[in-house]
């Protein structure tokens, strides 16, 4: 019995810190953190844009950043509450649009959300043509404070269920008004 239980603790030990290590935690601007694997590549796209790219046994994670995300929209420090709320959520539903228009995906969720400072919207999207109502999926946050667009991805990428990874990068995201 002893044994047994000698094996079990030790292959729980030895297997934990492959995980645990394989992950690391990224502070975006002093805004936002989330867990992110190791094998991330950053990317600057040009003084506005960025995005933090990896796959995980054919799971893919994004994060994309783009700063001055409303400057096409007038100022957005003299937006009412009001303008605030619905030109950050226009702006999400474009590039919804936009994201279910490429190619043959599939809306399955929506949700809008506001905590504090930030507004943000969760989605959940899948390709058409996949026989498996599961697989290709496409998981997204979107979050936006003040004048940056925060955009946090996960796709399934190989019609497996991997939804221990999907929970522990979203659920890893923290913010400084949502911990």
């Amino acid at each position: 019995m002893f044994r047994i239980i000698s094996m079990i603790l030790a292959l729980t030990l030895l297997s934990f810190p492959i995980y645990a290590e394989s992950w690391y935690r990224l502070v975006l601007y002093d805004e936002i953190s989330i867990e992110v694997p190791k094998n991330s590549d950053h990317k600057v796209i040009d003084l506005k844009n960025e995005a933090y790219l990896s796959t995980v046994d054919g799971c893919s994670f994004m994060i994309g950043i783009v700063k001055g995300a409303f400057d096409n929209r007038g100022n957005y420090l003299s937006w009412s509450e009001e303008e605030r709320v619905n030109n950050t959520l226009s702006l999400f539903e474009g590039i919804l649009q936009g994201k279910l228009t490429r190619g043959n995906q599939q809306l399955i969720s929506k949700k809008a959300f506001q905590t504090g400072k930030y507004i943000g919207m969760d989605i959940v999207y899948r390709t058409k043509a996949s026989s498996d109502p599961d697989s290709r999926k496409r998981f997204v946050t979107f979050i936006a404070i003040e004048n940056t667009l925060y955009m946090f991805e996960c796709w399934y990428m190989d019609g497996k269920d991997h939804t221990k990874e999907k929970e522990k990068f979203f659920g890893s995201m923290r913010t400084k008004y949502r911990h």
